[in-house]
């Protein structure tokens, strides 16, 4: 039995510092977009969701399922472009795993419209994509997160193949896909938290 720290929350628990932290700097970052002009104020939580759906995609590699801690590298390096980008004050390696590790497991705490922004994106990759980058999509860390995440997304790619009279592709069938995700979802055991 795995013990628990009574100092660091489980990985998918809420954590009240890591809260406070993001909190504080997506605050500061928002202000300055507005500040900038960046974008309207109405348009900066849409422009942060997918500036960092944009780093899980680079950063996670997806090879055959979406893994979590490849995620949690992508969330880092999100913070740190955050910071360094909107001249934040800078986390301890230690407070920005934590502040990755909740990002992950409670982006929508953070951006409100994450699920509704990610198949946005999701929807756009597919609608502008030449049928030669289709064709090798089932591949790449975005669809593997939009697999993992949005409910019918490989429906969505089936029916994008149809469009295009495309010969659709073999995806992973519903019960292999969710024993694939059930296993990226659990903690790692042996390694410290």
């Amino acid at each position: 039995m795995m013990k628990i720290s009574k100092n660091k929350p489980p990985r998918s628990e809420f954590d009240n510092r890591a809260h406070e932290a993001l909190r504080r700097r997506f605050d500061m970052a928002e202000d300055r977009m507005i500040h900038r002009g960046i974008c309207p104020p109405h348009d900066v939580e849409e422009y942060l969701c997918r500036e960092y759906i944009e780093q899980l995609s680079v950063t996670t590699f997806g090879i055959c399922s979406f893994v979590r801690a490849e995620a949690e590298n992508g969330a880092k390096i999100f913070l740190w472009g955050l910071c360094n980008t909107y001249g934040l004050p800078k986390l301890s390696n230690q407070r920005e795993r934590e502040c990755a590790r909740q990002l992950i497991y409670h982006a929508t705490y953070y951006f409100r419209d994450y699920y509704a922004i990610l198949t946005k994106v999701f929807i756009e990759h597919l609608q502008d994509a030449s049928d030669e980058d289709l064709n090798g999509y089932r591949y790449k860390a975005f669809f593997q997160i939009a697999a993992a995440t949005i409910p019918n997304a490989r429906e969505q790619i089936r029916r994008e193949y149809r469009r295009r009279g495309l010969r659709e592709p073999v995806l992973v069938g519903d019960s292999t896909l969710e024993h694939h995700m059930s296993a990226s979802r659990r903690p790692l055991l042996g390694r410290p938290h």
